[in-house]
């Protein structure tokens, strides 16, 4: 009798501190960029559940016309302003240059950024922390 509520105690505190780390390891938000396709540049930030559960392919195509599609994370506070995300100061952002929403083309021309240069989150600036194969890490300011 003791060794089995033993075994469910520590199974049961197992369990609790699992569920703990996990939920203090997971304070990132799943982005999308919207880039022009011309200028390369991020005109805005969306959340990716919110694009992904309410909208087509066609319909985001339509809605954002001559645009690629990027995921990222964000790391730390944001704001939603008309359902663009828009990170607030100190916040890091990670741009997965590899990873498009819509596989088409898996390019965005990050080799010229370097650490430093300014950067362009639609509403937002941020600085370039790093910048390596098929991942951009950026800083608001």
């Amino acid at each position: 009798m003791k060794a089995t509520f033993f075994r469910f105690a520590t199974l049961f505190l197992t369990g609790v501190m699992v569920a703990y780390a996990q939920q203090r390891t997971t304070k990132e938000t799943k982005v999308i960029f919207v880039v022009n396709e011309s200028t390369h540049q991020v005109s805005q930030m969306r959340l990716f559940l919110e694009i992904k559960e309410n909208y087509t392919k066609e319909e985001i195509l339509k809605k954002y016309p001559n645009s690629k599609f990027y995921i990222g994370l964000l790391e730390g506070n944001f704001k939603k302003e008309s359902g663009q995300i828009i990170p607030g100061e100190g916040a890091t952002v990670i741009m997965y240059t590899n990873k498009q929403y819509f596989p088409e083309e898996h390019f965005f021309p990050g080799d010229n950024l370097f650490p430093g240069d300014n950067f362009n989150l639609g509403k937002a600036k941020a600085k370039v922390v790093s910048s390596k194969k098929g991942e951009l890490i950026l800083r608001t300011q």
